[in-house]
């Protein structure tokens, strides 16, 4: 097996069988609750479609469904679906008639050693509003005693506690802010399906969409 593509959200492997002399790739896929999001889940499958060759299988959890019937209190083909049904279509994708349940599955290979993980400082948190402020507050709280680099390493290590804290809170965690925007998103693009938005929800949602890309902004610096 050799891995031959790692995008956002697919991960596309290559797999040999030398004594059959026969060759395909995997595409695995989980897609997120949002059509915003989920539309560039397409665009990933499309670039991987482009480069490779033969057997091509394309699984995973893709989050919509192509029929009404396969979602549990569904009574309309919604936007999604069609969309979904038209990406199979260009794709020139089978769909299989595969019904289960989820199970879930673990694969371990080799020894694993735990390690205590480290400490990573995000930059994007100087951009977050009143980060400088807490970080005053936090360094002038800290009380101690003794010569002037044991005061210091103290603080450090004080201030290293109070921001890993911190950073696993909404405010101080990418993927929480995230998960939680894409929700809300979704919760207004299914009321959209049945109805057209209220005022306020078309102002909360125009708001999100402008929190999202500040979000992807904050996501570049950390991965810099």
């Amino acid at each position: 097996m050799e891995v031959s593509q790692i995008r956002g959200y697919t991960l596309t492997c290559k797999f040999e069988a030398l004594l059959q002399n026969f060759e395909c790739h995997i595409t695995g896929v989980y897609a997120p609750n949002c059509n915003i999001e989920r539309r560039k889940v397409w665009w990933e499958i499309g670039v991987v479609r482009g480069l490779v060759e033969g057997p091509w299988s394309v699984c995973g959890d893709f989050n919509v469904t192509i029929f009404p019937s396969e979602k549990i209190n569904c009574l309309r083909r919604s936007r999604a679906m069609v969309e979904f049904s038209d990406f199979i279509d260009d794709m020139n994708l089978i769909d299989l008639p595969l019904e289960g349940d989820h199970v879930p599955g673990s694969l371990q290979c080799g020894y694993w050693e735990y390690t205590k993980s480290y400490f990573k400082f995000d930059n994007w948190w100087l951009n977050t509003k009143g980060f400088i402020d807490r970080i005053k507050e936090w360094w002038t709280s800290f009380e101690f005693s003794g010569r002037p680099n044991f005061i210091l390493a103290c603080k450090m290590k004080s201030l290293k506690g109070k921001l890993k804290e911190w950073s696993r809170s909404s405010q101080g965690n990418l993927g929480l802010q995230k998960t939680n925007m894409l929700n809300q998103l979704a919760m207004l693009d299914s009321t959209l399906e049945y109805r057209a938005l209220t005022e306020e929800e078309s102002v909360k949602k125009a708001s999100l969409l402008m929190e999202y890309e500040e979000h992807l902004k904050n996501e570049e610096i950390e991965w810099r």
